[in-house]
């Protein structure tokens, strides 16, 4: 019997799979399992809404040291609610910056799928070693655009802000990994494989600890600016929303419904400051003094040492801002 996928009727069977990928779209990161996966497409597993058309870069969820991870790129077909939660993807390209064999491996695990004979022959040998894809609509391996040499001229996106690669390492983080991608067109910079920001441990409860947990959550409240103000904090691959309840040149105290990281681990924080009515994003990179834990509520906090920033070029915005 044929099977129907929104208006598009399926040309390769689903199968059953238990693979998990880590995601990329407009500046998100995620990771999420497939339920099913083809040739075609795949049914992903994710609960945030993915909207028709918007293109998605997707990992193979497995440690990689290479820092030119292949990658598949999809298209968002339909998002659905029932009888499960996820997206409808169609696959557009599989990228591989290492070569063909990089290419093959990456068919082969995620789909099944060897790269037929006669596209296999007509390729030269720099093939081996260069950028290469596999179009899925055209069934065709073509050699993708070399990225321009002049270090000076590449860009990174760190949360959607555009900042010079070679400034990158000026940043402080010794872990970070710039991965490049052909579609859409943007580099993406990783922090680190930390999996430290882990799930609140509520099997014991110290009465004291929770006493010395409110002193400390009050004193760094205090120690400096009172305000309210949304960021993104990044650590070990993983993002999540945040509250800066005070701020001052040197520190941050945050609070947050998901875990931050244990002390000593530098975190990356995304912080956009409203000035005269135009917002600017400041990249603050942190280095956690403490990291708290409110049982009573499940709200997480952290003391924050500002470690260095990149302002771009509104130079002196984050010290006139925390001063006034």
């Amino acid at each position: 019997m044929d099977s129907w996928f929104g208006h598009e009727r399926r040309r390769h069977d689903r199968v059953e799979s238990n693979q998990s990928f880590n995601c990329f779209t407009a500046g998100r990161r995620f990771t999420a399992p497939v339920a099913d996966i083809s040739l075609g497409g795949a049914f992903l597993l994710v609960d945030r809404v993915l909207k028709p058309g918007a293109v998605l870069i997707m990992e193979q969820a497995k440690p990689d040291f290479t820092g030119r991870p292949a990658h598949l790129v999809a298209r968002v077909l339909h998002f659905s609610i029932k009888p499960r939660t996820g997206a409808g993807l169609t696959w557009v390209k599989a990228i591989a910056p290492a070569g063909l064999p990089q290419l093959q491996e990456l068919l082969m695990e995620t789909l099944g799928f060897s790269i037929p004979q006669n596209e296999l022959t007509r390729l030269s040998v720099t093939f081996q070693e260069s950028a290469v894809s596999w179009d899925f609509n055209l069934q065709r391996v073509a050699m993708e655009r070399t990225i321009a040499p002049q270090q000076e001229d590449k860009v990174v996106s760190i949360f959607g802000i555009r900042v010079k690669e070679r400034a990158v390492g000026k940043l402080g983080l010794d872990q970070v990994r710039v991965v490049h991608s052909e579609a859409p067109k943007q580099k993406r910079a990783i922090i680190g494989d930390d999996d430290s920001l882990s799930a609140r441990d509520d099997t014991t409860v110290d009465p004291m600890e929770a006493a010395r947990t409110l002193e400390d959550w009050l004193r760094f409240k205090k120690s400096g600016r009172a305000v309210r103000d949304k960021v993104i904090v990044a650590c070990g691959g993983r993002s999540q929303e945040a509250l800066v309840v005070s701020a001052n040149l040197n520190n941050l105290f945050l609070e947050s419904p998901g875990a931050f990281p244990e002390k000593g681990k530098r975190v990356l924080i995304r912080y956009p400051i409203d000035t005269a009515g135009t917002k600017f994003d400041v990249i603050v990179v942190g280095e956690i003094e403490k990291a708290l834990a409110d049982r009573t509520t499940g709200i997480f906090g952290a003391y924050v040492r500002v470690v260095t920033l990149n302002e771009g070029s509104q130079v002196g915005l984050f010290k006139r801002y925390v001063r006034v």
